[in-house]
């Protein structure tokens, strides 16, 4: 016989309790341990992590419901076209050989086409005929197959028929945050970004996709330092599994899309890493135009080229006898007329059933996953097929080429509603000694006052009606001019803050003396960004001891980039940008 020493406690439970309650107690012991094995082996449950995630507040994800959209989007709804060819410009998303399966052709990349008076003449080169034949011609062989393809899934996805498109709910995502896509350099310049943030009072969590599990490895000191400013990083392994993973490859702008299922929150405001805020952003999220939208776009300058064969591959109709726009004037007599104006020679996208200009800049987006679950599901189709695919029928290489209009073609298409910013952007500069003019950032505008300027738009409709200055509501409603008080990012792409790249390059130095890039103090409101960004590389680079980055700078090039961001910060002190 064996004998075993029970503690104390069970010696006196023994002693002073009745048989029943002994058998009761010992039915819920034994049913515990049955419950605790079979999730374990069975079920692949990891009883920690579950308990950590619950309480970070969130369901631990069921990879297999992530997996299976991927899978299906690739598996279900691949027409298996490939490359476009192109002979008179050579990108990495074209060929120079054409095969049966090709998007097409290109005779040349689309041009770029403004919204301002001086760019009326070319807005000829916005009509259907130009867009689709002009730019890309698509292949009249695959043109049946990428239709069946596409109006397949969009009729998925509005008859919800198919449970693998099904919302997660609340259990996975919940709450207002900050969404970034990280990883090496881009977590580098997400950090100058995140202490702007928090500079500016804006206490909104922020998460940062990591892309890849190598760099989750090297960034792993990353991750930790920002946890202390109320931020995160989020792994593409929280919803997708070590084999499928391992057997798709993702890539470029498709991590954005990525990054939108990865995160935790409901609601995102979506900033790429060089994109700054400048005020206070705590309230957005409450706003009636996102609560009624569910989807903000920014703008870019540019007019929309989609080819028009997108619309027809998705059984959408336009409707070419109905002119309902003029670029961003939907009041005036021209909206709907325009006398002078021959209709073949009428941009495309002033016709009802089109996707309006502008065309979006998505440096920064707002989005609701709740609201717009589906146009998440068919932006992420457009961007897993974007580079065979959807990025040129959306855009042709003009102004730019990437996720920029998946996100609003989506929705469109879908019959969702988003709400487009018209008030254009500002641009900081300088000039060059050759007397040209370098932009080097967006400054977009807060929604909420662009929403107020429509609202006088629309209140002055009654001395609208015999316009005929074609960009007349353009300058007197959203002329960035109008706006510059409410600035609300600024979008710094042109060069990107990176801290060595900077150095390296000798940027904004001129015969050994270092000046001030941004100046354009009405859209930075006393914010001196520069400064800013350069303190944040300041105390993360160049503090004595080991920094969370050291594994990406060898020691010239550390030396280099701190002796640059110290010269930056001795001219920022000596010329200060507001008083």
């Amino acid at each position: 016989m064996i004998h075993i020493n029970l503690p104390l406690f069970l010696r006196k439970f023994n002693a002073t309790t009745n048989k029943s309650t002994k058998r009761l107690v010992i039915f819920l012991f034994l049913s515990l341990v049955v419950v605790f094995t079979y999730l374990t082996l069975y079920n692949d449950v990891d009883i920690v992590n579950t308990t950590k995630t619950h309480l970070d507040h969130h369901t631990a994800p069921n990879k297999e419901k992530f997996n299976n959209i991927i899978l299906k989007i690739k598996e279900e709804y691949d027409s298996h076209i490939t490359f476009p060819y192109s002979k008179s410009f050579k990108e990495k998303d074209t060929r120079k050989e054409l095969f049966a399966n090709s998007l097409g052709s290109y005779k040349d990349r689309c041009p770029v086409v403004g919204q301002d008076t001086n760019d009326v003449k070319n807005w000829k080169s916005l009509s259907k005929n130009f867009l689709s034949n002009e730019c890309l011609v698509v292949n009249s062989d695959i043109k049946v197959k990428l239709q069946h393809v596409h109006t397949k899934l969009i009729k998925t996805l509005l008859d919800e028929t198919d449970s693998t498109f099904v919302y997660p709910g609340k259990e996975f995502y919940s709450g207002d945050g900050i969404v970034f896509v990280g990883g090496s350099s881009y977590s580098l310049m997400t950090y100058s970004v995140i202490k702007t943030i928090r500079k500016s009072g804006t206490t909104l969590p922020i998460e940062v996709l990591i892309p890849s599990e190598e760099e989750a490895s090297t960034d792993a000191e990353f991750c930790k330092l920002i946890e202390s400013y109320n931020s995160k990083c989020v792994y593409l392994s929280r919803i997708f599994s070590e084999d499928l993973l391992a057997t798709t490859k993702f890539q470029g702008f498709q991590y954005k899309s990525l990054a939108l299922f990865a995160s935790s929150f409901e609601n995102v405001l979506l900033l790429d890493a060089d994109d700054y805020p400048l005020k206070n952003l705590d309230t957005i999220f409450e706003h009636t135009l996102f609560e009624k939208n569910g989807l903000i776009l920014w703008p870019d300058f540019w007019r929309r080229t989609t080819n028009p064969f997108f619309y027809q591959s998705a059984d959408s109709t336009v409707d070419m006898t109905k002119k309902i726009r003029n670029g961003l004037d939907i009041v005036s007599n021209l909206a709907s007329s325009n006398k002078n104006q021959k209709p073949e020679d009428t941009p495309f996208h002033d016709f009802a059933g089109t996707i309006p200009d502008p065309s979006s800049e998505t440096g920064q987006m707002m989005i609701s996953k709740k609201l717009h679950w589906k146009t998440l599901l068919l932006s992420l189709y457009y961007n897993i097929y974007g580079p065979t695919i959807y990025y040129h029928l959306l855009s042709q290489y003009s102004s730019g080429q990437g996720d920029k209009e998946t996100f609003i073609a989506a929705a469109h298409l879908l019959k969702l509603p988003y709400y487009q910013i018209f008030s254009s952007a500002s641009v900081d500069g300088y000039f060059t000694d050759e007397g040209d003019f370098r932009g080097l950032t967006y400054y977009q505008k807060d929604f909420r006052q662009d929403f107020k300027a429509k609202q006088k738009l629309s209140e002055d409709i009654g001395e609208l009606n015999n316009i005929k200055d074609l960009t007349y509501v353009k300058q007197n409603y959203f002329s960035g001019d109008l706006s510059e008080d409410y600035a609300m990012f600024a979008h710094c792409n042109l060069p990107k803050f990176h801290p060595l790249n900077m150095a390296v390059n000798d940027e904004f130095i001129r015969d050994g003396l270092h000046y001030r890039g941004y100046t354009h103090k009405k859209c930075l409101a006393g914010l001196d960004l520069e400064k800013e960004i350069n303190l944040a590389y300041e105390e993360l680079l160049c503090q004595p001891g080991k920094s969370v980055f050291d594994y990406m700078f060898n020691v010239d090039n550390k030396l280099t980039m701190c002796n640059y961001i110290k010269e930056r910060l001795a001219l920022f002190e000596k010329e200060p940008l507001f008083n």
